[in-house]
């Protein structure tokens, strides 16, 4: 996913550069495009560090709780909090998306709204894979 990003996100950055320097116009999406691309890219990819729980954590839980069964608890507490949490960025992303969707982007024109509906797009996605996690009895967390 997020190397499908990457490498949309170049290639829009390289032709803009290209046309910049070959034939000394730029396109008019030249700014607006790769920002489209680069929020939802990285939104959506935040979902996918979720369901391979890939995030930079410090790795500090294990040097506190030696008990395998103590760091399941905390892991069930933390998927509680991240849906908790998720769920109210839904609720606020969504009003902020259709407080902005009559709203439109200079150059390209298209509704403002639609870069913060990657907020609850992801938010809500990230929310399941926390609330399956919550609701599995099999651990996150490898013992060692």
């Amino acid at each position: 996913m997020s190397a499908i990003g990457v490498a949309l996100l170049a290639a829009l950055i390289s032709w803009a550069v290209f046309m910049r320097w070959v034939f000394g116009d730029t396109p008019h999406w030249a700014e607006e495009l790769p920002q489209f691309v680069l929020i939802w890219m990285a939104m959506l990819s935040a979902v996918w560090c979720s369901r391979r729980n890939s995030h930079l954590t410090a790795g500090l839980l294990g040097l506190w709780l030696h008990s395998a069964a103590a760091r399941r608890v905390v892991d069930k507490l933390v998927d509680l909090i991240l849906v908790i949490a998720m769920l109210m960025l839904v609720k606020a992303g969504w009003d902020l998306a259709m407080l902005t969707m009559k709203q439109h982007t200079p150059a390209l024109q298209w509704p403002v709204g639609l870069l913060y509906l990657s907020v609850p797009v992801s938010c809500s996605a990230i929310a399941l894979v926390h609330l399956g996690k919550l609701l599995s009895f099999r651990s996150t967390t490898t013992d060692e």
